[in-house]
């Protein structure tokens, strides 16, 4: 979303609708994953993917199937390099582990750490080239689900994220 400050105004699932500063919605997945190192935060264990801006394409076509854990899970974003490891993931049912395979269809998503009693913590990564978009849909899965709600106000700090407080 290019303008106005995001914000969760419902929740299907893990299907949900944001509305931006100018009210138009749109609707984007959710999802998380186990998280270490430096990507953990403050008191966060797990890393949120939110894929927003579908270009077009049948919203469930980018949710398939189930793939094993990269074998070097590390994917360059803009100027940023962001490693994690999704080992740890097996550890969930593998019904709730779907992946997102098809991240070209999306202009944005919204990657951050899952910060605990303090909200979500994201960061919008701009998703035009088909290239990043590629790489991108090829390093991430093993998502699983967050199991709690992802909605509330969303705060931009001067840093650029946006801190949505969870119920």
């Amino acid at each position: 979303m290019a303008a106005g400050r995001p914000h969760f105004v419902s929740e299907i699932g893990h299907w949900m609708v944001l509305r931006d500063g100018r009210g138009r919605h749109e609707v984007c997945y959710a999802a998380t994953y186990p998280v270490w190192g430096p990507m953990k935060g403050r008191s966060g264990r797990r890393l949120v993917l939110i894929v927003a801006e579908h270009r077009g394409h049948a919203a469930e076509t980018a949710i398939d199937g189930l793939a094993a854990a990269p074998a070097d899970p590390a994917v360059r974003i803009g100027p940023r390099r962001v490693r994690f490891r999704t080992r740890g993931a097996i550890a969930f049912a593998p019904a709730a582990r779907p992946v997102i395979h098809d991240l070209k269809a999306y202009k944005r998503v919204y990657l951050g750490v899952d910060t605990g009693r303090h909200g979500v913590a994201t960061t919008a990564f701009s998703l035009d080239g088909f290239t990043k978009a590629h790489a991108l849909s090829r390093k991430i899965c093993a998502i699983a689900w967050t199991g709690r709600p992802l909605r509330g106000d969303a705060d931009s700090t001067e840093t650029g994220r946006h801190h949505a407080s969870t119920n």
